[in-house]
C-alpha cells in the first residue's frame, strides 16, 4: 500500500469516527434537552432517563412505535448482525416496534412487533425466533428520554 492510499484511508477513518461521534452527541442531546447551565433541570432529566433504562433492563418489554418514541431515543448499532444482550433490541423498520433481543426465563411467552415481522415464542424449554424479512430488522440500543 502506498503512502497516498494510507493517507486517504486515515482521513476516511477519522471522518467516519467524527460522524458517528456527532450522531451520538445529537441523540444524547435529544434524550436530555436541558442545558448544562440549568443544573437542576439537566439532573432531573438525567435521573428520569436513567430510571427508564433501568426499567427497560428489568422488564424487557416489547415497545411499539408511539411508546418507544415518547420514552426512548433509538441508537442504531453499527455492527454485522445482532448480539443477544439485555441492552440490545431489534427494531422492525416496517412498523417501528422494538423487541428485546433476549428474554427472561419464563415458562410461556409470546411477543413480537405489530406487523409480525419479528416473533418470539417460548414454551417451557423450547424457544424460537421467527424473522420473516431480515433486511427490515436493525439492532438498536435505547437511550432513556428525560
Amino acid at each position: 500500500m502506498d503512502k497516498e492510499r494510507k493517507k486517504l484511508l486515515k482521513k476516511l477513518g477519522k471522518a467516519e469516527v467524527e460522524r458517528r461521534s456527532q450522531e451520538l452527541k445529537d441523540q444524547l442531546k435529544a434524550a436530555n434537552p436541558a442545558e448544562l447551565s440549568d443544573a437542576d433541570a439537566w439532573m432531573a432529566n438525567y435521573k428520569t432517563g436513567t430510571r427508564r433504562e433501568q426499567w427497560l433492563r428489568k422488564k424487557l418489554p416489547t415497545l411499539h412505535k408511539k411508546r418507544l418514541e415518547e420514552l426512548f431515543v433509538v441508537h442504531p448499532c453499527n455492527s454485522s448482525g445482532w448480539l443477544p444482550d439485555e441492552e440490545n433490541y431489534l427494531q422492525c423498520e416496517g412498523c417501528g416496534s422494538a423487541v428485546p433481543s433476549v428474554s427472561r426465563a419464563r415458562l410461556i411467552k409470546y411477543t413480537g412487533c405489530r406487523c409480525r415481522n419479528i416473533i418470539y415464542w417460548r414454551f417451557f424449554r423450547w424457544h424460537c425466533w421467527r424473522i420473516r424479512r431480515r433486511e427490515r430488522v436493525i439492532p438498536v440500543k435505547l437511550i432513556g428520554r428525560g
